[in-house]
């Protein structure tokens, strides 16, 4: 089992995104390029935030790994609990999303992209298989 957030975890999550691409018949991701940055936010007593990001790119794997990137296309800022959630399949980032639950910033045009991803036939699978090898 990965910690979540942990770099097993980050590993586990571009293993799981390559499969997603292949399940699509090799065809990348409807993303176009662009670097997502993340924070997870969470209270000190629980670790404090943890900055982590996505970087993905047509014809290369999609990399994920803790730390900030500079100049990211897209920020986002979700809850701990949240994105524990969205791991099990409680809440979907979309719904996050629209409930104001998930802070964005930047390209809406590439966040929208993002989003659709979790549409993707596979993703559901991907994310489930995610949650199975994630220990929160």
């Amino acid at each position: 089992m990965a910690t979540l957030l942990s770099d097993e975890w980050f590993a586990e999550v571009c293993a799981l995104a390559a499969r997603l691409r292949d399940d699509a018949g090799g065809a990348d991701v409807p993303v176009a390029d662009c670097t997502v940055a993340v924070t997870t936010a969470a209270p000190k007593a629980a670790g404090g935030d943890v900055e982590w990001h996505v970087v993905i790119a047509a014809g290369a794997p999609i990399v994920a790994g803790a730390g900030s990137v500079p100049d990211a296309d897209v920020a986002l800022t979700v809850p701990r609990d949240d994105l524990v959630a969205m791991v099990r399949g409680e809440l979907a980032p979309s719904v996050a999303f629209m409930q104001g639950r998930m802070k964005t910033a930047g390209d809406p045009g590439l966040l929208l992209d993002v989003l659709r991803v979790t549409a993707l036939p596979g993703y559901e699978a991907a994310r489930a298989s995610l949650a199975a090898t994630t220990d929160v």
